[in-house]
């Protein structure tokens, strides 16, 4: 895959994600402005029913303690004031006692049905005569009656509660009346869940409603409810949780793949550039294999022993070369697997050590350095693939050249303990800063070399050394102290 392409669909990804995520912002914000104007409007609303079931309550009292009437008898409905027959109904005591004193007659039931219309008529009539007394008595007296007369503070907060209760409002609150001309407060009261916090700091939101609306006296008197600024985004995110959690999750999972399809695509990349650098490295000693073969093979050509000693080196250390072009391309197409499949056999580590020395001191005696093997360890029998473990050590002894300065000291030891071997390779090279020691096992990652640009590689030898350890049931540590060389410590389980 293309590398334009794959930042096309990895930008694609992201644009839709995030566009997702600013939509579903978008409706949170909104839904939470729908609830807080449906909440603005049921407290309004609910404040005009309160003003009204006070205004009634007044209406009732003054029915009850001007006139002394029950208050539903002060109240006439207009269905019952109808002068019909249906509302003239007579009673069976009160006919059957009037039918013993009088004739049964058709005239005599007329009078009596007459008569009962004409008294239900004069009740209505006097109830009416009542209801009208009531209303211009509290036309007169209430603008010379105080609030505190015309309002039971207590019912009040009895009536706000209830009606709040009934619309579900379970938010804090503060109630006070005051006076519109004076601003002053006449009364305050707190819900029964108020948070005892300072109400004036934080109870902002206020609702008003004018006590007694339609009185012309001179004073007005206003209902206050206060809360705090309601925050209805965290009602409204208890809605969206699950669907931002599905879209942050997406995000990673998206993530999480451009990542891999990047390491992926430069893993091939590598792969590619390694097999052309393979393709060019194997020819030199093919290339020089076969010309020393020719060579010795030529019957034309007389050699000396010196001249044949020298072929034969040079096909032996091209051989070595071959080998070890060879392995590398096996330790590569080895990361790609889960883990590692390993021929383990029982085996003497030291002389795989021996002959991963043996055969890379050519490199290490071509860089002017010296390689030192202290091989203590008194049990060195492991179950081991020998092969890969050589590379192993090859590997190590490979960064210490590349990293290395004049007179490179290389040293290789083994001791044993608890019931492992220890395998430590030193070195007196550049040395690794800390901030590098955590990564240098990554796949890809190199330690930047500063000044040193000769250093060739793709960041795979250790991540190589450590799968190849791993598979070992083993484990690998690397110290290090910039400027004074680099130590890896390999331990391996002995067989019992």
């Amino acid at each position: 895959m293309k590398k334009h392409l794959v930042w096309v669909i990895s930008g694609s990804i992201f644009a839709i994600i995030i566009t997702l995520f600013a939509l579903q912002i978008m409706v949170i914000e909104r839904s939470s402005k729908l609830l807080t104007d449906s909440f603005d409007v049921n407290v309004h609303a609910l404040l005009y029913l309160v003003n009204e079931d006070i205004q009634a309550n007044e209406l009732e009292y003054y029915a009850d303690s001007l006139i002394g009437l029950p208050k539903n008898d002060v109240l006439i409905d207009a269905e019952d004031s109808k002068y019909n027959l249906s509302s003239a109904k007579i009673d069976v005591d009160t006919f059957s006692s009037y039918h013993l004193t009088t004739r049964n007659t058709p005239s005599n039931i007329t009078d009596l049905v007459r008569h009962r219309q004409k008294m239900s008529m004069e009740s209505f009539r006097h109830n009416q005569s009542l209801l009208n007394d009531v209303i211009f008595k509290l036309i007169s007296d209430a603008p010379a009656k105080s609030i505190e007369e015309r309002i039971n503070f207590q019912d009040l907060d009895a009536i706000v509660a209830e009606k709040f209760e009934q619309a579900n409002i379970s938010h804090p609150y503060v109630l006070t009346v005051t006076n519109k001309k004076t601003n002053k407060e006449l009364y305050r009261s707190y819900s029964e869940n108020y948070t005892g916090i300072s109400w004036q700091g934080d109870y902002t939101k206020v609702f008003t409603q004018r006590l007694f609306p339609t009185s012309t006296y001179n004073d007005v008197y206003l209902l206050n409810v206060y809360f705090r600024p309601l925050s209805q985004l965290r009602q409204t995110m208890t809605l969206f949780i699950p669907v931002l959690i599905v879209t942050i999750l997406l995000l990673i999972v998206a993530s999480i793949s451009i990542y891999i399809i990047f390491k992926q695509r430069q893993l091939s990349q590598i792969k590619t550039d390694f097999v052309n650098n393979m393709t060019h490295e194997l020819k030199t000693p093919v290339a020089s294999i076969s010309l020393a073969t020719e060579m010795l093979r030529d019957k034309k050509i007389s050699h000396s022993q010196e001249s044949q000693d020298n072929l034969l080196g040079i096909i032996h250390e091209e051989s070595l070369r071959l080998r070890m072009l060879i392995d590398r391309t096996l330790q590569t197409s080895i990361l790609d697997t889960e883990k590692a499949f390993l021929r383990a056999k029982e085996e003497n580590v030291h002389v795989i050590i021996q002959n991963a020395v043996k055969n890379f001191a050519f490199k290490v005696e071509h860089n002017d350095g010296k390689i030192i093997t202290r091989l203590e360890a008194e049990d060195a029998e492991c179950m081991v693939d020998k092969s890969h473990l050589e590379n192993v050590i090859i590997n190590l002894m490979e960064n210490a050249v590349k990293y290395s300065r004049e007179n490179l000291l290389l040293e290789i030891s083994t001791h044993n303990e608890n019931d492992n071997l220890i395998i430590t390779v030193a070195d007196n090279g550049i040395g690794i800063k800390k901030e590098h020691l955590k990564q240098i096992f990554n796949r890809f990652y190199r330690v930047p070399t500063g000044n040193v640009h000769n250093v060739k590689g793709h960041g795979l030898g250790l991540t190589y050394v450590k799968k190849i350890v791993e598979s070992h049931n083993g484990t690998i540590s690397v110290t290090s102290e910039y400027g004074l060389g680099t130590t890896f410590t390999i331990s391996i389980p002995i067989i019992k």
